[in-house]
């Protein structure tokens, strides 16, 4: 593992091709990120080539131990998973390919959030590609999940409602049916998981094929707090 600093020329430039995707010089910081929580957050890279698989994964690396740990154990467990799937082949060929890369989102000085984009090459067409999210409370380096934010049975029914109005919107810039869209945010906890808290809104991700063809790529809905305000709890409303 080593300081992925001292390579950002480098990245930027063979990344975008590697990828698949957009190039990145990680994490990116939106515009309305604090400076204090810029300054606290830095990056790591693993780079591992084998004869079954070449895994290249940036992620954040911050002052908070409790979420470096949090984080540090999440990709371990996924580069250590890949690298047993693309090692599992009875005859390797050519190597199975695992990118990951990061963005940083700010809800505010002691929210931060961080949404993981996977891109996996198994010799198709195009690389797979997937988000993962988590969101910290930098008071305790603490997950914060969906149930640390809604509250009420009716939370999901609430968010699915704002979600698929906004997907309605916008069925045919995405080029798909409304029963599309509308299947992919049922009000199950499994469509809500991948969010981030940026600004004063909440976006949720949508994975390729989930509410949208491939060729859409990974789907952001974004919702203002103010709009869920009665099913999201109090002390969480308290901090903005």
């Amino acid at each position: 593992m080593k300081d992925v600093s001292v390579l950002l020329v480098a990245l930027m430039l063979i990344v975008g091709g590697l990828f698949g995707i957009d190039a990145y010089l990680n994490p990116i910081v939106n515009g309305n990120t604090p400076a204090a929580v810029i300054e606290a957050i830095s990056e790591r890279q693993v780079y591992q080539e084998a004869e079954g698989y070449v895994i290249d994964v940036v992620y954040p690396f911050t002052r908070n131990g409790n979420v470096s740990k949090d984080i540090e154990e999440y990709m371990d467990a996924q580069v250590e998973s890949f690298k047993a799937f693309a090692s599992a082949r009875e005859s390797i060929e050519f190597p199975y390919e695992l990118f990951i890369r990061t963005e940083l989102y700010s809800f505010e000085p002691d929210i931060v959030s961080f949404k993981f984009t996977f891109s996996v090459d198994t010799g198709g067409p195009s690389p797979s590609q997937t988000v993962a999210t988590r969101v910290y409370d930098f008071r305790s380096g603490e997950l914060i999940a969906f149930d640390n934010i809604f509250i009420g049975a009716s939370a999901l029914e609430s968010v699915a409602s704002v979600v698929s109005a906004k997907l309605l919107a916008r069925v045919d810039e995405l080029g798909l049916s409304e029963g599309w869209a509308l299947d992919g945010v049922e009000p199950v906890l499994a469509n809500f998981e991948n969010f981030v808290l940026s600004g004063t809104k909440i976006v949720f991700f949508f994975e390729p094929y989930k509410i949208a063809p491939y060729a859409e790529g990974v789907q952001a809905v974004s919702v203002s707090i103010d709009n869920l305000a009665d099913v999201i709890r109090k002390d969480f409303l308290n901090r903005i």
